[in-house]
């Protein structure tokens, strides 16, 4: 899609509206914004940026023999009269446009370091099993009793470090951090920026990563027989269990050289799962840490491809949202798409009608059966007093306010709340004989 052609697009564009009318039933009137997002289709020019931008951030990274690179790092004079950029140009520009230009980026792991048939053998146990089994909604105390009981069921550890990351929203701002005991003693604490735009999940293997590498940096005299690292992360556990020939990212495949580094010292290392947030001493410290580390300066944190790619998608739906913002829709119904209808047990018909009327393109309306020469008269045939529009069959007709009082709890609910619940607004339909 990165190199399609102006035209070639608005046939796409064109043929894309037919299947949003087919898909939500709406009607051929109905204006593209507000039909896309009835849909959720994005339009294909914003998708289309954000494609080329995600390969372009692709072929920036360092990929061996890869003959797009010099395409991209070249600089080319802008071409006079030539209304389409280029894809190179386009993805560039795209990136630049969502935060990425100016972030150093983390290549690509083409092969992981460890060959199959090496591992850490022995030297390496991973476990997201508790003693008890414990589930996010139980109290904190019994996640507390859980993790303690198997904390001390394991063999006694030389050094024990608890590891946490943390994000804004999962997706901005990470923060690495960890705390190193020696016995009861505490040693160290570690905070790492994990980049501008991350997730939660690469926040965590951030601090194990800064933790290993810290055990390695403080390595002096014998070392240590059994080392043991808690995290409150089963995503981490689970990528890294896998073991290291199967790693596709560079950190997850630098965490286990790390800890492949220690096996080779003769180190054990466990890697353990607890709850997070049930009140351990050693995890809430190591979450205050990561909230710390959060704050520290990030420019300088490369970005890897997939939290690259969330950003370009969160962009496009930023863009998305804002090219619906001006419309009559999005002042009606919001810039996000209204509750699913098909979710909630409606009807085909019932859906359609939803639909329409959330684009204010429904054969409901009397003022919309005038406007398209169906209807001589526009007056809501029920009050006489205006034309029937959306706002007045669901907020301002005084001959329905007993029906939308019954449904919404008040004679004039605001226009977004009406639209808002795709059950309610069915039954206030059936309530007034239109379905």
């Amino acid at each position: 899609m990165s190199g399609v052609a102006p035209t070639t697009l608005e046939q796409l564009e064109v043929a894309q509206r037919q299947a949003c009318r087919i898909i939500t039933g709406c009607l051929r009137s109905t204006p593209a914004p507000a039909l896309e997002r009835e849909a959720d289709v994005m339009p294909f020019a914003i998708r289309r940026r954000q494609l080329t931008a995600a390969a372009t951030q692709r072929h920036l990274r360092d990929l061996p023999g890869d003959p797009l690179q010099p395409v991209l790092t070249a600089t080319r004079p802008r071409q006079r009269l030539h209304r389409d950029r280029g894809w190179a140009d386009t993805g560039l520009s795209t990136s630049s446009d969502a935060g990425l230009g100016d972030l150093p980026r983390e290549p690509v792991l083409v092969v992981p370091r460890t060959p199959p048939w090496e591992s850490a053998a022995g030297g390496v146990t991973i476990s997201s099993a508790v003693a008890r089994p414990t589930k996010r909604t139980d109290p904190p105390d019994k996640r507390l009793e859980a993790a303690q009981e198997t904390l001390a069921g394991l063999p006694p550890a030389d050094y024990t470090v608890f590891t946490d990351g943390s994000a804004t929203d999962g997706v901005e701002n990470g923060g690495a951090g960890a705390v190193v005991f020696r016995g009861a003693a505490e040693l160290e604490r570690i905070r790492t920026p994990a980049g501008r735009w991350t997730s939660s999940y690469r926040a965590e293997l951030t601090a194990l990563d800064s933790a290993l590498a810290s055990l390695l940096r403080g390595a002096e005299g014998p070392a240590p027989r059994e080392v043991r690292i808690c995290t409150d992360s089963q995503s981490a556990l689970r990528r890294l269990a896998e073991g290291p020939a199967a790693q596709t990212d560079v950190l997850a495949d630098r965490v286990w050289q790390r800890l492949l580094d220690l096996a080779d010292r003769g180190t054990h290392t466990s890697l353990q799962w607890v709850p997070g947030h049930a009140g351990l001493p050693g995890n809430e410290l190591a979450d205050e840490i990561a909230r710390e580390a959060a704050n520290l300066e990030q420019h300088d944190v490369p970005i890897d491809l997939p939290s690259a790619k969330a950003r370009l998608r969160r962009h496009a739906h930023r863009e998305w949202e804002q090219r619906l913002q001006p419309t009559r829709y999005a002042l009606q119904n919001g810039v996000r798409r209204p509750p699913t209808a098909e979710r909630l047990g409606l009807s085909r018909r019932e859906c359609v009608e939803v639909a329409r009327l959330r684009t204010g393109h429904s054969l409901m309306l009397r003022e919309y059966r005038h406007r398209i020469g169906l209807e001589d008269d526009p007056t809501c045939p029920e009050c006489g007093l205006e034309d029937e529009t959306l706002t007045h069959l669901l907020t301002d007709c005084p001959a329905r306010a007993d029906a939308r009082r019954r449904i919404f709890g008040e004679d004039e609910p605001e226009i977004k709340e009406a639209l808002g619940d795709p059950t309610k607004l069915v039954e206030l339909l059936r309530r007034l004989g239109r379905l």
